[in-house]
């Protein structure tokens, strides 16, 4: 098996970070050691060892189910985990009282005339709102009656066909 440059590099980088973070979070109230804390978890006992690396081996990433395990039972989650790392990239959805507010603000500003306006000045509301890139503008209808309308004035002419 071929090794990508800096594949390496990178889950070395990462599995460094897990253990800084299990650092930074401790160790959980009802365990002594890391032992107990492992046993409890049932995770192979060199989780620690293999996490930090030694001088004769590298640290390396534990598995997803073994770290799942270990933040189970100290009380914590995977997403709960890496909530600072993910930050920036990962969005909670707006609430339903957020969205409220935003329409009612957006309505106050919406063009008084042209469907099309209106339409574009909510859906740049709704994109703002829920933190999503700038899209381009659409350059024909893509939804409703009037779209279906276009679509079907621009298809060719339907042939009558024979019952048997």
């Amino acid at each position: 098996m071929t090794v990508k440059p800096g594949k390496q590099e990178r889950s070395q980088a990462s599995a460094r970070r897990i253990a800084e973070g299990l650092k930074r979070m401790g160790l959980p109230e009802p365990y002594d050691s890391e032992r107990q804390w492992i046993q409890a978890a049932g995770v192979s006992a060199s989780f620690f060892t293999n996490l930090r690396g030694s001088a004769a081996k590298p640290p390396s990433d534990p598995s997803v189910g073994n770290l799942r395990r270990m933040l189970e039972v100290a009380g914590s989650s995977l997403p709960e985990f890496f909530l600072e790392e993910a930050k920036g990239r990962v969005m909670r959805p707006p609430t339903r009282q957020a969205i409220e507010a935003a329409i009612a603000d957006a309505l106050e500003e919406l063009p008084a005339r042209g469907r099309e306006r209106r339409v574009e000045y909510l859906a740049a509301t709704v994109e703002r709102l829920l933190g999503l890139p700038k899209s381009r503008r659409a350059s024909r209808p893509t939804a409703g009656p009037r779209a279906a309308g276009a679509r079907a004035a621009a298809a060719p002419p339907r042939r009558a066909t024979r019952k048997a």
